[in-house]
């Protein structure tokens, strides 16, 4: 755990959690056992922010926006899951309905950074 923001947020918590565990399960299929995954959350400009980041084989620019399409995976790479290429779209999906967005940033050969960014609500 790199950072634990606190405070108060209205969200679905269920599907919350589920993202981010989605994208702590990501990770630790696209990494080997010397690799980190860190997984944190913070309050910044009004959003909080959950992200998962790895240190495992990164996603080359062409495919970074295609892989939260649904069934999609990023070619020319062994399969580490049986999975059927849903699970970042859930993601997205469950973030664009807090009304809030999914972000990557990623290098080949260095890592990816997976952020949901989600509004705080005015009280």
């Amino acid at each position: 755990l790199e950072a634990a923001a606190k405070g108060k947020i209205v969200v679905d918590r269920q599907r919350i959690i589920q993202a981010v565990i989605h994208l702590a399960h990501n990770a630790t299929q696209h990494t080997e056992t010397t690799d980190t995954i860190l997984i944190g959350s913070k309050i910044c400009q009004g959003n909080i922010h959950f992200w998962v980041q790895d240190s495992g084989e990164g996603i080359d620019i062409e495919n970074q926006q295609r892989i939260f399409d649904r069934f999609a995976r990023v070619p020319n790479r062994p399969r580490s899951s049986e999975g059927a290429g849903l699970g970042l779209s859930i993601v997205k999906a469950i973030t664009e309905a807090h009304r809030g967005q999914v972000t990557l940033y990623s290098q080949v050969g260095v890592g990816s950074t997976f952020t949901i960014a989600l509004p705080l609500e005015s009280v």
